[in-house]
């Protein structure tokens, strides 16, 4: 990427974040050779960075058998927290065979580069990016967690063929 030339550094703002864990992956592994495990996150990899890249988000990391993608103004536009929701839900839809926990949460975040010397990440830290993540750790198997705020701008989400049960 070219945020791995720029300086460290960075602005804090809205964002949007979403988080995406494949469920049960050390056992998984146990049941597949290193090879094998590898595809199958692979695969994950790759449809999780086509959904995010189709909803104008970016990919922020891979981490083991979980993806953090970021949605932001300058990049994703002025929907970008609606457009984070949307990519949460396609996210789950998507991926076939292996069970995910997804959430999306927004709010105020650095987002830029951090790190020293030569090792640099672009990221999104804060409590905004903190909550997406717990948000993502209470999602079941096959569960979307969204933030209220998010919920409501995909409330009526006849338009993308969604439907939602209430929240209790």
């Amino acid at each position: 990427y070219c945020f791995d030339h720029l300086p460290n550094g960075g602005i804090e703002g809205d964002s949007g974040v979403v988080f995406a864990d494949v469920r049960s992956s050390t056992a998984l592994g146990e049941r597949s050779t290193a090879t094998e495990f590898a595809s199958k996150l692979n695969e994950f990899y790759a449809t999780a960075t086509d959904v995010l890249v189709t909803h104008d988000g970016l990919v922020d990391k891979l981490i083991g058998d979980e993806v953090m993608g970021l949605f932001i103004a300058g990049f994703a536009g002025q929907e970008y927290r609606r457009k984070a929701a949307l990519a949460a839900l396609d996210l789950a839809r998507s991926v076939d065979g292996l069970p995910l926990g997804v959430a999306a949460n927004a709010g105020v975040a650095f987002v830029g580069n951090v790190g020293s010397g030569t090792v640099r990440d672009f990221t999104a830290l804060g409590d905004a990016v903190n909550v997406g993540a717990r948000l993502q750790s209470h999602a079941e198997p096959g569960q979307v967690v969204l933030a209220a705020d998010l919920y409501a701008l995909v409330l009526d989400g006849s338009e993308h063929g969604l439907r939602f049960g209430s929240l209790r």
